[in-house]
């Protein structure tokens, strides 16, 4: 992570030259092609063991389209195609509550443990949210005209990122009755992935179908930069911290991984 590498020879030159990828290189059939074997090291939660995650694999399921896991409690919840929010409980090998919330497929689901809450949303453009351990609705409000991609809890202010295929990002404050704060703007493609600094929860990235990621301020609608290298759509953008060093990992449809030095 800690090196500093040219873009490939295909690869555009990043925004202002201020951020330069490391790029690694996935054969497109790689999970084809490699034998199968098992991992020499898995990290799990503290609270399972590898027997125990196994198992919860197999429990029967429509398509899973997110997962997120709780910072304090040994639950996963699981977002699905079928419209369906699950928890379960990784410690028990328990499922502590199935709802249907949707007709439309489900592509995601945050907990957010200070409220004891859940939150997802639905290729309706609606997002819901849900009691943590029941499973109830508390709230359901349509927040973009297109699928809904991705969610995000801000650290410590009651407010909440949504991405979603009508090109825009959204910033929501729960204390305020579910108020939009603001709408960025600047894709032009469907955004994928979004995901707050670790470090400076003030700063937000977003990762889109046009072949970009974006860094976004809160307080401003306007990207303050425009990362360009990937040939095709991005799927994944996620912050890394090491130590007071941050880092940006994006993920695309061209079969590559760059990792991008936030110095």
């Amino acid at each position: 992570l800690g090196c500093h590498c040219a873009p490939t020879s295909n690869a555009q030159s990043p925004a202002d030259g201020q951020l330069w990828p490391a790029v690694f290189h996935a054969h497109p059939r790689a999970t084809e092609l490699a034998p199968k074997q098992e991992p020499s090291e898995i990290f799990v939660p503290s609270t399972c063991s590898i027997r125990q995650m196994a198992s919860l694999a197999k429990v029967a399921s429509s398509r899973v389209k997110h997962c997120d896991l709780h910072e304090t409690s040994p639950w996963v919840v699981t977002a699905h195609h079928d419209g369906k929010v699950k928890v379960l409980d990784c410690a028990t090998r328990e499922v502590i509550f199935e709802h249907a919330v949707s007709e439309a497929p489900v592509r995601c689901a945050k907990f957010i443990e200070r409220q004891g809450w859940i939150v997802c949303g639905d290729d309706g453009g609606r997002i819901y949210v849900l009691d943590a351990r029941s499973g109830e609705t508390v709230s359901c409000f349509v927040a973009h005209s297109d699928y809904i991609r991705s969610l995000d809890v801000h650290p410590s202010e009651p407010l909440l990122l949504s991405a979603a295929d009508d090109k825009v990002v959204k910033l929501w404050n729960w204390a305020a009755d579910w108020e939009c704060v603001r709408t960025f703007s600047g894709h032009e493609h469907y955004v994928m992935h979004v995901e707050f600094s670790p470090l400076n929860p003030s700063v937000f990235a977003s990762a889109s179908l046009d072949t970009t990621a974006k860094i976004w301020q809160m307080d401003s609608e306007s990207a303050i930069a425009t990362l360009r290298g990937h040939s095709k759509g991005l799927n994944w953008v996620s912050f890394v911290s090491r130590g007071d060093k941050l880092f940006l990992i994006t993920a695309a449809d061209d079969a590559e991984l760059m990792v991008w030095d936030f110095a």
